[in-house]
């Protein structure tokens, strides 16, 4: 009865994906849990986003190699259980309340000291390997992997192509164990796999709308709207934080 809606948001949430590099569990997950189980919602976001992880892999040129995303995402999938444990041991609407703060602040304040777009930092194995266990605890904990790699990879910089490179490398590379993870754990209910099948229906056209947007996306506004987008999803986390803790 929701699949034509489900495969309507995945559309959207998948064009934004392969024009920024992220954002389709932070657009697909929330608004898809207006129609479906809030559980439903986040399984199809973890199947269906890691199926498109692999697709956007596959189809972007310069494609970013294993090896320059390894630390960062072998981080993040040893902190993964630690945030599990994190999310059974404490409480998950204060988690996302001070995720969501720190990550909305830190959103806002790239867009206001963002100036030209500048040539790729050289990489340090120790901030890298941290972005990596935030990730990996953030998946964990709040399922928002994201948020931690995306501003890390913007300050590195290197220009549009290198940012949605590097970020497709490391979402595919830490999806498919996450998907696997859930398999082997039994943690997806049989009405997930069906609203995952109808989801993925808006993978094709979602990334095929993507890619017309891609030439048209100036390096400034790639970067503003990745930091908007960010910010956006924050807010959002925040509001039904607050909502959860007042009611």
């Amino acid at each position: 009865m929701d699949y034509g809606a489900i495969v309507l948001i995945s559309v959207l949430a998948a064009a934004a994906q392969a024009v920024l590099g992220f954002g389709y569990s932070l657009l697909f997950a929330p608004v898809a849990a207006l129609l479906v189980a809030p559980s439903d919602a986040i399984g199809a976001s973890i199947i269906t986003g890691t199926v498109g992880s692999v697709f956007y892999y596959l189809e972007y040129r310069p494609r970013t190699p294993v090896r320059e995303v390894a630390p960062m995402a072998l981080a993040a999938i040893v902190a993964a259980p630690l945030g599990l444990w994190l999310l059974v041991a404490a409480d998950e609407v204060t988690l996302r309340l001070l995720i969501g703060l720190t990550v909305l602040a830190s959103a806002v304040f790239t867009l206001t000291l963002q100036g030209e777009p500048h040539p790729r930092r050289a990489g340090r194995l120790p901030v890298e390997l941290g972005v990596g266990l935030v990730s990996g605890v953030m998946r964990g904990a709040v399922s928002l992997p994201g948020p931690a790699v995306i501003l890390y990879h913007h300050w590195a910089g290197g220009g549009a192509e290198g940012i949605r490179s590097r970020m497709f490398s490391y979402f595919v590379w830490t999806g498919v164990p996450t998907v696997l993870l859930g398999l082997g754990g039994q943690v997806f209910a049989p009405s997930t796999w069906g609203f995952a099948a109808a989801a993925i229906g808006g993978l094709a056209p979602g990334i095929a709308l993507g890619r017309l947007g891609r030439p048209r996306l100036s390096e400034r506004l790639f970067s503003r709207l990745s930091m908007a987008l960010l910010a956006a999803t924050s807010a959002m986390a925040i509001f039904r934080a607050l909502a959860s803790l007042s009611g």
